[in-house]
């Protein structure tokens, strides 16, 4: 999308998974690199973060890995928030047990779980859900979910896997 739309993005790797140095073809990277015109940072620690954020970019992807009590409040001070998790039967309690905790400065009740996701631009998403799992998830825990599709070259989008990034992000854009 940002090649498409001309944005000036970084995607910023705020946890030690290290994933995306796999991008720059190397096994350990810790620099700063770009690829597809987008500004990859390895590894960031939350002591670099702030002078990340004051570059000039149009967007920041953050990439927190899994949130825990330390990067609750960073997640919560974004703009636009995506969850991702399965809602196969098996996984579901879990993701939902996920989605209370980062729910949990907002007084929630089921019934309006829905309407704090909308009101903070947060959107939960099925990592290749089956229709019939996310429908059960939806119905059992009160919350609706989006399936991301697979991507086979997430670089090189089809038509289809544009349209669902333009509606992941027509709310921000």
């Amino acid at each position: 999308m940002a090649n498409k739309c001309k944005y000036k993005v970084a995607y910023l790797e705020l946890n030690s998974a290290n994933r995306i140095s796999f991008l720059n073809n190397k096994k350990f990277i810790t620099d700063h690199f770009k690829h597809l015109n987008i500004d990859f940072y390895p590894n960031v620690i939350y002591r670099d973060l702030i002078n990340i954020l004051s570059h000039k970019y149009d967007f920041f992807i953050i990439d927190m890995g899994v949130l825990n009590q330390n990067s609750l409040a960073e997640f919560l001070r974004q703009d636009a928030r995506f969850i991702i998790g399965y809602s196969n039967r098996i996984k579901a309690p879990t993701y939902n047990n996920y989605i209370n905790f980062i729910l949990s400065p907002y007084d929630i009740k089921d019934n309006n779980k829905n309407k704090i996701l909308k009101n903070t631009n947060t959107t939960l998403l099925s990592n290749l859900g089956l229709s019939d799992d996310i429908k059960t998830f939806s119905k059992q825990y009160h919350c609706s979910l989006n399936s991301i599709p697979f991507f086979f070259n997430p670089f090189h989008l089809t038509s289809a896997e544009w349209n669902f990034f333009q509606d992941m992000t027509k709310h921000i854009l």
